[in-house]
């Protein structure tokens, strides 16, 4: 069940970010006000090349349905990668305190492991010719 679990977390998070790229340029309705592209439309001036691809004809129209499963899978990502982000930081949070709290004693203080003794190799009989053995001249 986890990869499974971990499939279907990375087809989701596939779909939502393609969604996102595709967003701007799939969005229908006038100026594509229906899904909200008119935030990138109605930018402040440094963002005036967004403005040229709002007036530009939208190649891409998808149906609603499409819409709002990309919708969903987007914020799903989006969801996901936040999660992520704060388990990265309360770990990283939780594992400085704990190195806090250890005394570290000096290496010279810690005597090193005594080395295991290997057994002695077997003693093989030295051959007493090389090549073929047993074979008629």
């Amino acid at each position: 069940m986890n990869r499974v679990r971990d499939y279907v977390g990375f087809a989701v998070c596939f779909a939502g970010l393609g969604y996102l790229a595709i967003w701007p340029l799939s969005a229908s309705g006038s100026g594509g006000a229906l899904f909200g592209a008119p935030i990138l439309c109605h930018a402040p001036a440094p963002f005036d090349a967004l403005a040229a691809l709002c007036r530009a004809p939208h190649p891409l129209t998808l149906p609603p349905t499409l819409h709002v499963l990309g919708l969903l899978s987007a914020v799903a990502a989006t969801l996901r990668l936040a999660c992520r982000a704060l388990r990265r930081t309360r770990r990283a949070r939780a594992a400085g305190a704990n190195a806090a709290r250890v005394i570290r004693l000096p290496a010279s203080a810690v005597p090193p492991p005594p080395p295991n003794p290997l057994p002695p190799l077997p003693r093989a009989k030295p051959r007493s010719q090389f090549g073929l053995r047993n074979t008629p001249h």
